[in-house]
């Protein structure tokens, strides 16, 4: 059996010295790149421009049972191919009763086209939501959404 041996870069003669430093920096670029763009699921969702998005609002958001539910619905009626998402929206915030908001959606992300299926202003530690009516744009409290959406 033969055993290959790293014999410096005398060893390399066939790749030239140039060519081997080259092959050794591409090799670590990819590594490195790799590395770099490993994403976890809660690293794909995608900011607006300009917008603030903070995780903190967004798990509050993910974490409602109503968007859990409506995300396994989607996922269960595409087969896999259609998911739910959260993005974050207007770069301005909204203040209302003196406390900030941020508008976040929660999205029906097909690899063909986004839909908006309904808004969220959450402030940006995530402990207070409004949800965004969907006929006025008012908008309400989460206790409010769900007792319109129970009828």
């Amino acid at each position: 059996m033969i055993r290959p041996t790293f014999k410096g870069w005398a060893g390399m003669k066939k790749w030239g010295k140039h060519n081997a430093i080259a092959a050794v920096v591409l090799g670590a670029a990819v590594v490195f790149g790799v590395l770099a763009t490993k994403r976890t699921a809660e690293d794909t969702t995608p900011p607006a421009a300009g917008a603030a998005v903070d995780q903190r609002a967004v798990n509050a958001v993910l974490a409602l049972p109503e968007i859990k539910s409506w995300a396994a619905e989607i996922e269960q009626r595409s087969g896999g191919r259609v998911r739910g998402a959260v993005i974050g929206g207007d770069a301005e915030p909204k203040t209302v009763d003196g406390i900030t908001y941020h508008a976040y959606s929660f999205m029906e992300n097909d690899p063909e086209q986004a839909r908006r299926l309904q808004g969220f202003y959450v402030t940006q530690d995530g402990s207070r939501i409004l949800v965004e009516d969907a006929l006025s744009g008012d908008l309400i409290s989460l206790e409010e959404w769900r007792a319109a959406n129970a009828r």
